[in-house]
């Protein structure tokens, strides 16, 4: 094993990013509240809310990949800067905008935060253990969703409506940017992390595009049962009222589940526990298509929440460990932001009008296709010798 390399930036850098990073991705947590409210004011109809969602998805998950391909680490605290300002206000313009000025303004929005995460990315991928500081992020990130999501329901929207939600984010992303005088105004290139990493041309090899598509189809999974968490328990049966408390026992899960991923990610393998995540959400998948029970659905879904954000820092462990180079890693956060786009598309195509029809059965395909990926990942004949320490 080569001796662990001593890391590119410092805890402080990094906290600053994981404060910059859960500003940028805020709406991802609120996005429930703050859509339904449009939709309530009728400044969106029914069916422009899903594609509302998607554009914002989809632009954050393009800007990732090209701020990873194309922008050099120079001038970070500008970047954070102008982006900061640029979200605080296309979340200003969603409040007051209609029709398809909200369309431009979240993908403005999405942009704007794609940028911000790029540089949390920059920062943890040159940290010892990347994995490590992805779970402590997620749990950071998932924890302050939670409490703006509260704080905007009990607190703004009563009074001042959709508009005051979305002005309120806009003031919360500028409180964070006293945390850019945390982050470096640079950072130097990533070294090479392991004697067989990738060539210094900075391209991603066939193993790298392959361990990310099954990251990808892994929260494709996710989020295509996700959407119907609420209906599977109107079909079950189950009261408003116990669907509710049954849904936020998954923030508890979630939580728990990144704290886990944590404190594990440098003591097992990588693989092994990928495919333990699959095989579990394929177990989930169908208990959830029975028409469960009361308990039967808080337990799915209760392993669902855990096993969705446990997986997180074993996907950037995995990625670093085919690519040592840890440019793959880098790729991670618009893999999972497709899949987030690309699920729900999928499985919304199999539901009737009188159920959710194969559903289900399209859910379980995204996670065998992830199990797949991922073993083919490391099966690969050009990684001599590697392979095997993947399992270890």
């Amino acid at each position: 094993m080569a001796p662990e390399l001593p890391p590119l930036v410092t805890r402080t850098q990094i906290a600053g990013g994981m404060v910059l990073g859960s500003a940028a991705l805020l709406m991802l947590g609120v996005q429930p509240l703050v859509l339904d409210g449009l939709l309530s004011a009728h400044r969106i109809t029914a069916g422009e809310l899903g594609r509302l969602s998607m554009v914002e998805l989809l632009a954050l998950g393009l800007t990732i990949f090209l701020s990873v391909r194309y922008l050099r680490e120079m001038h970070l605290r500008y970047w954070a800067g102008a982006a900061c300002a640029v979200l605080a206000l296309a979340d200003g313009l969603t409040g007051f905008g209609t029709g398809f000025m909200i369309d431009i303004a979240r993908g403005v929005a999405g942009m704007a935060s794609g940028i911000l995460v790029w540089l949390v990315i920059c920062i943890s991928t040159r940290s010892v253990s990347p994995g490590r500081v992805s779970g402590i992020f997620l749990a950071v990130q998932t924890i302050w969703q939670a409490v703006v999501a509260e704080f905007l329901s009990v607190t703004i929207m009563p009074s001042f409506g959709v508009s005051g939600a979305f002005v309120a984010m806009g003031i919360l992303t500028l409180c964070a940017v006293p945390a850019i005088a945390l982050v470096p105004s640079a950072l130097s290139p990533l070294v090479q992390f392991h004697e067989d990493a990738e060539d210094a041309g900075g391209k991603i090899r066939p193993q790298g595009w392959t361990g990310l598509a099954g990251c990808l189809f892994y929260t494709a999974g996710i989020m295509g049962l996700w959407v119907f968490v609420e209906r599977i328990g109107e079909i079950s049966g189950l009261n408003a009222y116990v669907i509710g408390s049954a849904v936020s026992t998954v923030l508890l899960a979630q939580i728990f589940g990144s704290a886990m991923g944590t404190v594990l990610e440098r003591k097992l393998p990588a693989v092994v526990m990928l495919m333990v995540a699959d095989i579990g959400m394929l177990a989930v998948t169908w208990a959830l298509g029975t028409t469960p029970s009361l308990w039967l659905y808080v337990a799915s879904i209760s392993l669902f929440g855990f096993l969705w954000m446990m997986a997180l820092p074993f996907q950037v462990k995995f990625l670093i460990d085919i690519d040592p180079s840890r440019r793959t890693s880098m790729q991670l956060s618009s893999a999972q932001l497709f899949g987030s786009s690309l699920g729900p598309a999928i499985t919304s195509a199999f539901v009737t009008q009188s159920g959710l029809g194969y559903a289900f059965e399209a859910d379980m395909a995204l996670f065998v296709i992830s199990l797949l990926l991922t073993l083919a990942a490391v099966s690969r004949q050009d990684l001599p010798g590697r392979s095997k320490r993947l399992f270890v």
